[in-house]
């Protein structure tokens, strides 16, 4: 005897079938009876014990339901990862790094004019902001972004690593004078800063900002050195920001180390005014 002839003989305990299907409960039989329209099943109700019928579901019905649910599993596993991600981006040195990281999407870097523009650095805007949106959708080799302090290197660098996280690809931020406090508390910890920079050198797309913001020393140079090499090694995506154009970055990273960083680059420079000098109405980017 099926499950629904089974219903019409015996009386399910409403107190069940309210907790689990309540949407599914109907006063009469004839309300609870139905026919699939997609594979004609006839399906028949089962009695509760308070004389209301439950509706039940045919197997493609059910089948629907199971490929729903996984999708929305699915959906949430992709948010709580892309949330994970995001605690990550930029927090991931230190607790005391600010979890916001800096101000930057795509959206908010504005491209007008702004006092002491040329048509020159109003291109070079326009175009870092094109070749950043297409590294984020497709992140290859290295994005060398240079230029003056306040042109908008870090919002652009910023917004490439949100777009990352957003779309699920595991991206670290790091601004250069962080990551050396941090190895320095390390080293004056006596433990080994060693596994800090592994996990910088295999993360999928790694954001350097400020590159030469730190004072030069050999020690930064092998720190870069062995980061950009393990990168450049494995292919992995890596943007650089930095105030010095590329033939005068040798002091902070020797002759091997901007060997690595331009062997796979794309160098957009950016010009202009610094932002941060001029009337609050008149610069948004960072």
């Amino acid at each position: 005897m099926g499950l629904s002839r089974l219903g019409t003989a015996l009386r399910v305990p409403a107190r069940l079938a309210v907790s689990r299907f309540p949407e599914r409960i109907v006063e009469t039989q004839a309300a609870a009876c139905w026919t699939c329209p997609a594979c004609g099943t006839q399906v028949q109700p089962l009695r509760l014990d308070d004389g209301r019928w439950l509706r039940l579901r045919c197997q493609c019905e059910m089948q629907a339901s199971a490929q729903q649910q996984q999708e929305r599993q699915r959906a949430l596993l992709a948010q709580q990862r892309r949330e994970l991600l995001a605690s990550q981006l930029f927090g991931w040195l230190a607790p005391a790094q600010l979890a916001q990281g800096p101000p930057g999407r795509f959206e908010s870097f504005r491209l007008e004019a702004r006092l002491g523009d040329t048509p020159q650095t109003a291109r070079q805007r326009q175009l870092a902001l094109q070749e950043a949106q297409r590294f984020a959708q497709d992140p290859q080799g290295t994005l060398l972004l240079v230029g003056p302090p306040g042109v908008g290197k870090t919002h652009l660098a910023a917004a490439i690593a949100r777009a990352s996280v957003e779309t699920g690809t595991p991206c670290l931020f790091a601004c250069t004078v962080a990551l050396f406090e941090q190895i320095q508390v390390l080293l004056r910890q006596d433990e080994d800063y060693l596994r800090l920079l592994q996990k910088a050198a295999q993360v999928p797309l790694l954001v350097l900002d400020d590159l030469d913001k730190p004072k030069p020393s050999d020690f930064r140079e092998e720190v870069y050195y062995r980061l950009l090499d393990q990168r450049f090694q494995s292919g992995r995506a890596t943007v650089v920001t930095a105030n010095h154009p590329p033939d005068q970055l040798l002091a902070w990273l020797g002759a091997a180390g901007v060997s690595r960083l331009l062997g796979a680059a794309r160098i957009l420079e950016l010009g202009g005014p610094d932002y941060r000098l001029l009337p609050r109405r008149a610069g948004a980017v960072s």
